[in-house]
């Protein structure tokens, strides 16, 4: 392994706070201690530190971009943010669940912390609608990174279904024509003291079709001879980036 692709290590985000001072992490960590405190606490606890695989993958790029990431735990984000801007200064925008935004008492101010990083709520029960949709060019436009997390809830073991898998993550790639980058993340559920593993994948090339629009599903029944293989191909790369986060946490 060449010193360019060596994965780096950093100490528990938390107990470095210059690492994710200013950065949307700490509106994910505040989310996630107010919604899950036995879990953020336990997962505090035991977390030693964040190593990075794959640097070369992200520091190459240049444009926007969508980060496919696998979905194991509530900390994710959190652990994915801080791995992104420790390795390229990058700054994810999520789309999270509305149903945040709609917890009672806190879920108005804790919102507007999360919409202040960046992260913007979407109606899981419903299609995107062109607003949502527009909001996501915008952050193309301008050359952002939008995280995704194409199997929509957190998954248990360490294989990436393809049966899990969303097609609106490969439908946006190809409405926009941004590449996406899978991410892999180990370790942030595990109750065991230990390292956790971040490794930013090798980026699929995606072309833009045009009349394309995820917000009209009747565009999306036209295109989905390029939308189904190209979820399965984003599935496959998801694994891998999977198993190299997973190899990289028990070295």
């Amino acid at each position: 392994m060449s010193p360019e692709s060596e994965p780096s290590a950093i100490p528990h985000p938390l107990f470095h706070d210059s690492v994710v001072r200013g950065l949307f992490s700490p509106a994910v960590h505040l989310g996630q201690a107010v919604r899950h405190p036995i879990e953020s606490a336990r997962h505090h606890q035991i977390w030693t530190e964040i190593r990075i695989g794959g640097r070369d993958n992200l520091r190459s790029h240049v444009g926007p971009l969508i980060m496919a990431m696998v979905h194991r735990s509530g900390m994710d984000p959190l652990v994915a943010s801080v791995a992104a801007n420790k390795t390229a200064k990058v700054r994810i925008n999520m789309m999270a669940k509305k149903e945040i935004w709609d917890a009672p008492v806190i879920g108005r101010p804790l919102g507007h912390v999360l919409e202040a990083g960046g992260t913007f709520p979407i109606d899981r029960s419903k299609w995107l609608d062109q607003d949502t949709v527009g909001r996501i060019g915008k952050i193309f436009k301008r050359g952002g990174v939008l995280g995704i997390f194409p199997e929509e809830h957190r998954r248990e073991g360490d294989i990436v279904d393809p049966k899990h898998l969303k097609p609106g993550t490969a439908a946006l790639a190809l409405q926009f024509g941004v590449p996406i980058m899978p991410v892999g993340l180990a370790g942030t559920h595990d109750n065991e003291f230990g390292p956790v593993g971040v490794v930013f994948g090798e980026k699929l090339p995606v072309w833009e079709i045009p009349g394309l629009n995820i917000a009209n599903i009747r565009t999306i029944a036209r295109s989905r001879k390029a939308i189904d293989p190209l979820t399965e191909s984003l599935g496959e790369r998801m694994q891998i980036a999977q198993d190299e986060a997973i190899s990289l946490r028990q070295r």
